[in-house]
């Protein structure tokens, strides 16, 4: 997925959606990148199935290429970007177990 193509995947900061079928696989994401944040959209198909491992090594060359541009690109600006955004949850956000009995802790 795109994430893993990132250089500090575990440490990046993300936020992607991906979904599957049996002939396709998908990712976006919104990255925080060396210049700023950039959005990234990949979507693959295969007539008869689409194996994850192609799609997975698939996504994760082409959002290091993507990473990539942006460091030449920070390089040439000599430039840094602005500092991530804190996510906060919308005014009025209740989790989930609030409204609905989670099945897996009984809450």
């Amino acid at each position: 997925m795109i994430w893993a193509g990132l250089p500090r995947p575990n440490t990046a900061w993300i936020v992607h959606k991906h979904g599957f079928a049996y002939e396709s696989h998908s990712d976006v994401a919104l990255i925080w990148g060396p210049t700023g944040p950039y959005v990234l959209s990949i979507f693959l198909y295969r007539r008869g199935w689409m194996d994850w491992e192609t799609s997975n090594t698939t996504m994760k060359s082409i959002s290091r290429m993507v990473w990539n541009f942006f460091v030449f690109q920070q390089a040439q600006q000599a430039s840094k970007p602005p500092p991530a955004m804190i996510l906060q949850p919308p005014p009025g956000y209740a989790p989930i177990k609030e409204y609905i009995k989670v099945a897996s802790t009984g809450f």
